[in-house]
């Protein structure tokens, strides 16, 4: 409830429900001893500095946030309960660089759940993976973040997760994926780029990942 605090159970983002019926607080206690064995399985950034609580309290923040399926809400608020590519990337980032890679495989698997067929990516997400709740433009930064994500989640992981990172879909989409994200990105930087050319007319962007070239758009 806004304008009140929430007391959490020792160093965890479990609530602390001490008036609940004793089955809720066994329940709650059991939820806290996984949270701290999660948080013990990894790294924490900052230990023995003054901003390991602030690190280890951030953790168990996204460990709480990460659902099941993958999506994260920016917030456990209603207004802010929807995944943005952009935060969603960073929560990937961030968790495969503490050593939780399956976690931030499954947010992967989110991603690619609502990614588009051209490879972008909606300004934001209901959790469900429903689509977008709103009419707002999509937005081009979400592919740019999901691929430097991508990058990160590998380069943790190069023998690679012990999960499917999308989610049970046959491997060979992957590289489907990735290649349509990179091909969003180009044609995101050749519309750019044509609008400030003297003659509106810039060459596609070739990368390693596809045949060289991109369809036109």
């Amino acid at each position: 409830t806004p304008g009140t605090t929430q007391r959490y159970l020792p160093g965890t983002r479990v609530p602390d429900e001490p008036d609940a019926p004793a089955a809720r607080r066994a329940a709650l206690d059991e939820r806290a001893a996984a949270q701290r064995a999660w948080l013990d399985a990894g790294t924490v950034p900052g230990v023995g500095t003054p901003f390991e609580d602030m690190a280890r309290g951030a953790l168990a923040d996204l460990h709480a946030l990460v659902g099941d399926d993958g999506a994260v809400p920016a917030a456990l608020h209603e207004r802010w309960g929807y995944a943005w590519p952009r935060d969603n990337a960073f929560v990937a980032a961030a968790l495969a660089r503490t050593g939780h890679v399956d976690d931030a495989v499954r947010v992967l698997g989110f991603l690619a759940r609502v990614q588009a067929d051209d490879g972008s990516f909606e300004a934001r997400y209901t959790l469900d993976a429903a689509g977008p709740p709103d009419g707002r433009a999509p937005q081009t930064d979400g592919t740019g973040w999901v691929l430097w994500a991508l990058g990160e989640v590998l380069e943790a992981a190069p023998e690679g997760p012990a999960t499917v990172p999308d989610g049970g879909a046959p491997a060979g989409r992957r590289p489907g994926r990735t290649s349509r994200s990179v091909c969003a990105v180009s044609s995101s930087v050749r519309r750019a780029t044509r609008s400030r050319s003297p003659t509106g007319v810039a060459g596609c962007l070739p990368h390693p990942l596809t045949t060289g070239r991109c369809a036109s758009r």
